[in-house]
């Protein structure tokens, strides 16, 4: 291809990359939809099922959009067998995994894109998917977007996956155009950034970015917006931008070590987060009391986030994990709306075993657990006193936290 040969003006360079040779063939009487109907990940157009890369190798042989799925029931770990998932310059596809399938390249490290290279001028489409245990030498463990390309990912998860260098998860390169949201990105490692914007531009809306070693990274004049974002605990840094990168936030909490590890000519602004040093507009400064639950993202407590969200600045009904925004007629500050919170774990007992919890919201079921692991919807004791136990709570549209 060579498209990135010659440029030696930029600070990171890229290695030539080889495309899949695609073959005419489809799976469906619709071309554009093609259906994944096993997880081996194998080249073989004479057996009886459809692997993710045979269906690719279709998509690219398409002038129009595709769309693949997988077949009902089928659900697990697509370990793929070496080389990413490669679509085609000037393709547009989409990868629907229905919230049943995860990506994982078994630890077999590309130079860049661990999973998924999108090629110059393509447009990827990621929805409901995971993507975990990528690796990529250089550039992103897991998905990669080529210089004007454009991708939307959605409703998926990115967990234990590394990048020798730039981008644990994700990387946007130059001109391309990434919106993520609804999405997870866990326990991510690289040096520079779970998510490395160089030169593009990067959208994000309820998107949690937490426990890696790096929250966002950006350079080269890369334009970074993001509504509802939680950068916490990531080990090095949460944000980290020079070279004339923008980052705008809104409704978002940035908290942690270095939250903002940035060049003096780099601009973090945007209007009503909470975070441990000032930036923006109606800046909340965090008060060190409570604010997130063991996992480090999900709010807990009395605490500032809660209902201190700017509705203006809330685009979608739902939050990162499907929590309904609108939960107590205010939206909270951060990724994941805080839904019913209990008022601590030890509960009382009177001598008939009457439980004397209280909740911050509506409960309509709850479920405990004396070990945090084996749950009855309800405990018994003999006595009277006080015991220490875990709750969760919820309702009937499925709205959880323990």
């Amino acid at each position: 291809m060579g498209f990135l040969k010659n440029r030696r003006f930029q600070l990171e360079s890229l290695e030539e990359r080889t495309l899949l040779t695609a073959a005419p063939w489809s799976t469906a009487d619709d071309a554009t939809k093609l259906m994944v109907t096993t997880l081996d990940d194998v080249v073989d157009f004479a057996d009886e099922v459809v692997s993710i890369r045979e269906a690719l190798a279709s998509a690219s042989e398409l002038d129009e959009a595709a769309t693949i799925t997988f077949a009902d029931g089928l659900s697990g770990t697509l370990t793929l067998s070496g080389s990413a998932l490669e679509l085609s310059p000037a393709h547009a596809l989409t990868i629907d995994g229905g919230g049943t399938i995860t990506i994982d390249a078994a630890g077999n490290s590309q130079i860049f894109g661990g999973a998924v290279y999108s090629a110059e001028g393509s447009s990827l489409n990621v929805i409901d998917s995971a993507f975990k245990y990528n690796s990529a030498s250089t550039h992103a463990g897991a998905i990669f977007v080529e210089k004007g390309a454009s991708a939307e990912i959605s409703g998926s998860t990115f967990t234990d996956n590394t990048a020798g260098s730039y981008g644990s998860a994700l990387y946007v390169w130059n001109d391309a155009a990434v919106d993520v949201s609804n999405s997870l990105f866990l326990n991510n490692s690289a040096p520079n950034g779970t998510l490395r914007n160089f030169g593009g531009s990067l959208n994000l809306t309820n998107v949690v970015i937490s426990a890696n070693d790096q929250g966002i990274s950006a350079s080269s004049g890369a334009v970074t917006t993001g509504s509802n974002v939680t950068l916490s605990n990531n080990r090095l840094s949460q944000i980290r931008g020079d070279e004339g990168s923008v980052f705008t936030l809104y409704n978002s909490i940035v908290y942690g070590t270095n939250p903002l590890n940035i060049s003096t000519d780099v601009t973090v602004t945007g209007d009503n987060n909470l975070s441990t040093v000032p930036f923006g507009n109606n800046f909340i400064e965090y008060n060190g009391g409570d604010l997130f639950a063991e996992d480090g993202y999900t709010l807990w407590g009395e605490n500032q986030a809660q209902g201190a969200g700017n509705a203006a600045y809330n685009t979608t009904d739902f939050d990162a994990v499907g929590n309904r925004r609108d939960y107590a007629g205010a939206i909270d500050i951060g990724a994941v709306e805080q839904i019913c919170t209990a008022y601590g774990t030890t509960v009382t007992y009177d001598a008939h075993s009457h439980v004397l919890v209280g909740f911050d919201g509506p409960v309509q079921w709850a479920r405990y657990s004396e070990d945090g692991t084996r749950w009855k919807y309800s405990l018994s004791y003999k006595k009277a006193g006080t015991y220490n136990f875990w709750v969760t709570v919820g309702d009937n549209d499925g709205d959880e936290e323990v």
